[in-house]
């Protein structure tokens, strides 16, 4: 999945001159940062070992990468996300990846809506919001491969426009999918991706409509037999 990912990860990213591996100073000769022994630690991003995975975290790789900073990683195996032994701009990428989702404490992705209820005292409305997590999605490789294509260029996509359709059907309630993400500027971020209810509308490109799809016929993301009617007609 992380070598999926990267080709679209510099969409992400900051862009760099030459190589995407940083030197790594050591005694005066210059090496890529590689683990000293066998022991294998899970990142947590918590490069500054402060017990908090936060945006300062995010400077501090970035800053090192970019050589703006000369202090040296003590805990960088705190932000070696693609576990290759070594920091550059994809463990960047997947780090802030990692930070959207810790952030907005939503999952991967959120849904939220409302639906129309009957009961003894008529019509009613539920809000309701619920999380798709990596759990979710995982061995569903076309989902989890769409997923990381769309949120590689997150950016981008805040200024795609919405295309809009209506269903002609009695509104039952409203599903909204949503795209929690870390901006540049280390901002905590949701770009609506797709909505769908009697009135329906989805960002104006191939990989969200088509991971909307695949949400949906796999029971994640609103009702599967919408997005077919739609599919069907236009």
């Amino acid at each position: 999945m992380i070598k999926r990912f990267i080709a679209a990860a510099l969409l992400l990213c900051i862009t760099f001159s030459g190589t995407n591996t940083v030197p790594f100073s050591v005694a005066g000769a210059e090496s890529e940062i590689v683990p000293q022994n066998n022991e294998q630690e899970l990142p947590d991003g918590d490069v500054n070992d402060d017990c908090i995975f936060g945006i300062s975290d995010v400077v501090i790789v970035q800053k090192w990468l970019l050589k703006k900073s000369a202090t040296d990683i003590q805990k960088w195996k705190a932000a070696d996300f693609c576990s290759d032994g070594k920091l550059d701009v994809y463990d960047l990428c997947l780090m802030r990846k990692a930070l959207a989702e810790n952030c907005t404490g939503q999952g991967i992705l959120s849904v939220e809506g409302y639906m129309i209820t009957s009961g003894y005292s008529g019509w009613g409305r539920k809000n309701y919001n619920k999380s798709i997590t990596k759990n979710d999605i995982a061995g569903i490789d076309d989902i989890a491969e769409l997923y990381d294509k769309v949120y590689a260029k997150a950016e981008k996509l805040q200024d795609t426009p919405m295309i809009s359709w209506e269903l002609n059907i009695c509104d039952y309630g409203i599903d909204d999918l949503y795209l929690p993400y870390v901006e540049e500027n280390g901002a905590a971020s949701a770009i609506l991706l797709c909505s769908m209810g009697g009135e329906c509308s989805w960002l104006d490109d191939a990989d969200v409509q088509k991971l909307a799809e695949l949400l949906a016929e796999n029971g994640l993301y609103s009702d599967y037999s919408i997005i077919q009617f739609y599919l069907t007609n236009n």
